[in-house]
């Protein structure tokens, strides 16, 4: 999902490999994660971002 310069949301995943096509089932999927990718506008707002210590 490309969301303009705001970022981009991508969905990603891992599973078990197999040699055969009868082998693979929805068991095989190990992970699946939402991938954020900042885009131009937050990225040059985090480049201007300070911090400080509260105390």
């Amino acid at each position: 999902m490309y969301v303009g310069e705001y970022f981009t949301l991508q969905a990603g995943g891992s599973s078990v490999g197999s040699e055969n096509e009868k082998d693979v089932s929805a068991n095989s999927i190990k992970s699946v994660k939402a991938v954020f990718r900042p885009g131009k506008l937050i990225r040059n707002a985090l480049k201007l971002a300070s911090f400080q210590k509260k105390s």
